[in-house]
């Protein structure tokens, strides 16, 4: 009996953890924005080899794939693991140098990285504890 009594005041005093609201916020809207990527870059790379020859598909690939790497990573953030954060900060700039191999739109690469900086601001915002949710992150 003692030790289901440890076990539930050892629960109850650990601190609670705390995530800013805009944080959460804007890791449901890179869900969002990741998974119509990867979608559309999969449809694309469907579509590309029959009309654009000299477009390697496996690029468009190689996005779809560090998109749905990036789902992976944000739900690691959610579960406060900063592995997530450097993770999506690696897949930004093999996303990058695709974008750059592929002459795309520099607005559209500049977005990604755009993402990024925004999800480094917002896991800053302080709480209500004082700290942010950088600090929570192990």
């Amino acid at each position: 009996m003692s030790d289901i009594l440890d076990d539930f005041r050892e629960d109850h005093t650990r601190v609670a953890k705390e995530r800013h609201g805009c944080v959460s916020i804007w890791l449901v809207l890179m869900i969002f924005a990741n998974s119509i990527a990867s979608i559309g870059n999969l449809y694309l790379a469907s579509r590309v080899v029959s009309t654009f020859e000299h477009l390697p598909s496996l690029f468009l690939w190689a996005l779809a794939g560090l998109g749905v790497l990036n789902l992976v990573l944000i739900v690691k953030i959610f579960q406060w693991k900063k592995i997530g954060f450097f993770g999506i900060l690696v897949t930004s700039c093999l996303s990058l140098l695709i974008n750059i191999m592929l002459s795309v739109i520099p607005l559209q690469t500049i977005f990604g990285l755009a993402g990024l900086a925004i999800l480094y601001r917002v896991l800053q915002l302080r709480i209500r504890d004082g700290g942010s949710t950088w600090g929570h992150l192990e």
